[in-house]
C-alpha cells in the first residue's frame, strides 16, 4: 500500500483488496463450505462466493479508466454477470452498493471508504425480499456501521479496515444467537464467515502480506454441522435452487422481486432496467423461468435440486468407514446432476460435449471419493480414453464403464449396488448401459455431411446411438424421427431430458406427440439443463 493510499483507497488499492480477498477465500474454500446450513446444507457457500469474486477481479482488471470509480464500476458489472448462488448474489450486491457510493471519485478518503462499505451492506438488504438477521447480511451491515463509527478517529485506511474486520469477526460469532437453524446445527453463518475471510485477505494484501496465510481452522467458535441436525432435517422437502439472468428493456427489478417472492422462497433479485439476476428456491422452477421469459430473454439458467444436495452432504461425511465401491460420473446439466446424485453417484466432474475434463481432473475426483474402489462413468465418447488413463493412475482400484452418453450413464446407475464388489458392479452397470437406446436432438451450427447425408446449418439433427437418424426443420420433427428410427418395442419407456433451447412446455408437447407415434409407449419428461442439446433421449 503506497503512501497516498494510507489515507485514500485508489483503483489499485481496491483491486488489491478484491484479489487478496479471493485468494484467502480460495485456501479456506472447503472450511467455509462445511459450515453452510442456511437455508439448506448444500455445502457450496464458499464455492459460490469464490466464483463470484473471481469474475469480479477479472472484470476489475479490465477497467476502462484509472479512477477508483472506473475499477469499482467494472467490478460491479462483473459481480452482476458472474454471481453464483444465494451467497454469491448477495456478495455481488454488496460490491454494487460499494461501487455506487464511489461513483465519480478518483479515490476515496477515509469517510468515503467507510460510507462505501456501509452502502454495500445496505444494498444487500434491498436485494433480499425477506432479510434474515444472523446471516451474511447482518455481518456486512455491522462491518459498514463499524467503519462509519471509526472513520473520524482512524489514522489511515488500514486502521479503518481493521476496525471493520474486528466487528465483522464478532458479528460472525454472534450469528448463532440470532438464528435458530445455526444454533441447532452448531455452527456460525457460512456466508458471514466467508465475508470475514474475504475482508481479512484483502487487508493482508494491502499490508503487503500473504492473504493465503489465513487458516479458518485456527478460529475458535466456528463449529461443525452436527450429525443430529442433518438427521433432523432429512425428511424436509427443499425444492430447487433456481438461478437465471433476464436481459431486456425497461425491466423492473423491484416488481420482479415481489412477483417471484410470491412464488418462491429465499428470493434475491438484483440488477437494473436492462439486466436482472434472479436467485430463488422453489418446487416449480419452470414457473419462475416462464415469468422471466414474459419480460425478457432468459439466459445462464441453473436449476439444482437441494434435496439431492442435502443427501450428498450426509453421504460425504467421512466419519464412518469408506464405502466398498463409489461412483464418479462426468455430467453437464443442472437437472442431470440431480438425477445422477439421486441414483447414488458420489462425485460429479463437470464436463461433456465441448468441455472434456482432463485426466488430472478425473484423478482429483477419484481422490475425493470416500471409498475403497471406484467406478467411472465418462458419459461421452471423447472422455472414455481420459477416464481409462485416470483409472490406471488411481490410488484405489478403479474400473471404467465406457458410457458414451448421459442416458447410458443413467441406465448404468440402475445396475449399481453398493453391496456388490467392484467387478460385479462393473459387469451389471455395463450391461445396463448397453440395454438402452440413446439419442440426441441438436441444431446444426454449420453445413456438413454426416453419415453420408447433407445437413444444413440451422437444421435440427436427431442422432440415434451416435448415428444420424434425421435432419428436420424443428426440434419436435427431429425428435419424432428419432423415436420412429429407434423402433421401440411395445410398452417401451421414452425419457426426454430437455435442455438447450427446449422449454418445459416444448417437452410436454413433444411427449404428447411421441404418444401418438405408438399408442403403447410410456413417455417421461425430466429437466436436464444440458447446454446445446435440446433433448437427450433414453428408450428402454
Amino acid at each position: 500500500m503506497n503512501e497516498r493510499t494510507t489515507t485514500h483507497l485508489d483503483a489499485g488499492g481496491l483491486l488489491t483488496l478484491l484479489s487478496g480477498g479471493a485468494q484467502a477465500l480460495e485456501v479456506n474454500l472447503e472450511a467455509v463450505n462445511a459450515l453452510n446450513v442456511f437455508p439448506v446444507p448444500d455445502g457450496d457457500t464458499g464455492t459460490n462466493m469464490l466464483l463470484t469474486l473471481k469474475t469480479v477481479v477479472e472484470a476489475a482488471q479490465q477497467a476502462d479508466g484509472p479512477a477508483l470509480a472506473d475499477t469499482a464500476s467494472a467490478a460491479a458489472h462483473g459481480a452482476l454477470m458472474g454471481a453464483r448462488g444465494n451467497s454469491g448474489v448477495i456478495l455481488s450486491q454488496f460490491i454494487r452498493g460499494l461501487a455506487s457510493a464511489v461513483e465519480g471519485l478518483p479515490h476515496a478518503d477515509l469517510a468515503q471508504l467507510a460510507d462505501a462499505f456501509a452502502q454495500g451492506g445496505a444494498a444487500t438488504y434491498r436485494a433480499v425480499s425477506n432479510p434474515v438477521e444472523g446471516t451474511m447480511l447482518t455481518v456486512m451491515r455491522r462491518t459498514g456501521e463499524a467503519m462509519l463509527d471509526a472513520a473520524s478517529d482512524a489514522e489511515d485506511a488500514l486502521a479503518l479496515l481493521e476496525a471493520g474486520l474486528a466487528v465483522c469477526r464478532e458479528a460472525v460469532l454472534q450469528t448463532p444467537e440470532q438464528l435458530q437453524v445455526l444454533r441447532d446445527a452448531g455452527v456460525v453463518d457460512a456466508g458471514g464467515q466467508g465475508f470475514s475471510v474475504f475482508l481479512e485477505g484483502g487487508l493482508l494484501a494491502l499490508r503487503g502480506e500473504d492473504p493465503a496465510s489465513i487458516r479458518m481452522e485456527s478460529v475458535e467458535g466456528l463449529g461443525r454441522i452436527s450429525d443430529d441436525f442433518l438427521m433432523a432435517v432429512e425428511e424436509e422437502v427443499w425444492g430447487f435452487c433456481t438461478q437465471f439472468i433476464i436481459t431486456g428493456e425497461a425491466l423492473d427489478p423491484e416488481g420482479l422481486r415481489g412477483a417471484i417472492d410470491a412464488m418462491a422462497n429465499s428470493t434475491v433479485v438484483i440488477g437494473d432496467t436492462r439486466t436482472v439476476r434472479v436467485h430463488a428456491h422453489t418446487l416449480e422452477p419452470d414457473a419462475l423461468l416462464d415469468l422471466g421469459r414474459s419480460v425478457g430473454v432468459v439466459d445462464q439458467i441453473k436449476v439444482e435440486s437441494m434435496d439431492t444436495q442435502h443427501q450428498a452432504v450426509r453421504a460425504a461425511r467421512t466419519d464412518g468407514p469408506p464405502a466398498a465401491v463409489s461412483v464418479l460420473a462426468v455430467v453437464r446439466g443442472d437437472g442431470l446432476e440431480g438425477v445422477f446424485r439421486s441414483l447414488g453417484v458420489e462425485v460429479i466432474v463437470s464436463g461433456g460435449q465441448t468441455m472434456n475434463p482432463s485426466t488430472e481432473e478425473l484423478l482429483e475426483g477419484i481422490r475425493s471419493l470416500h471409498a475403497e474402489s471406484a467406478v467411472l462413468l465418462p458419459n461421452n465418447k471423447n472422455i472414455v480414453a481420459s477416464a481409462r488413463q485416470a483409472a490406471e493412475m488411481s490410488p484405489i482400484p478403479a474400473r471404467v464403464v465406457p458410457t458414451t452418453s448421459l442416458p447410458q450413464g443413467i441406465a448404468a446407475m440402475l445396475g449399481f449396488s453398493p453391496v456388490r464388489d467392484l467387478d460385479e458392479n462393473t459387469g451389471s452397470m455395463t450391461e445396463g448401459a448397453e440395454s438402452v437406446a440413446d439419442g440426441e436432438v441438436v441444431t446444426a451450427v454449420r453445413d456438413a455431411v454426416i453419415d453420408g447425408t447433407q445437413v444444413r446449418a440451422g437444421e435440427v439433427m436427431s442422432l440415434l446411438r451416435g448415428k444420424l437418424a434425421a435432419s428436420e426443420p424443428s426440434m419436435q420433427d427431429a425428435l419424432l424421427a428419432l423415436v420412429r428410427a429407434a423402433e421401440p418395442e411395445e410398452g417401451s419407456l421414452v425419457t426426454l431430458y430437455y435442455g438447450g433451447d427446449a422449454s418445459h412446455g416444448d417437452a410436454l408437447l413433444a411427449a404428447d406427440a411421441i404418444s401418438g407415434v405408438q399408442a403403447d409407449l410410456e413417455v417421461e419428461v425430466v429437466y436436464g439443463g444440458q447446454p446445446h442439446y435440446h433433448y437427450l433421449v433414453s428408450i428402454e
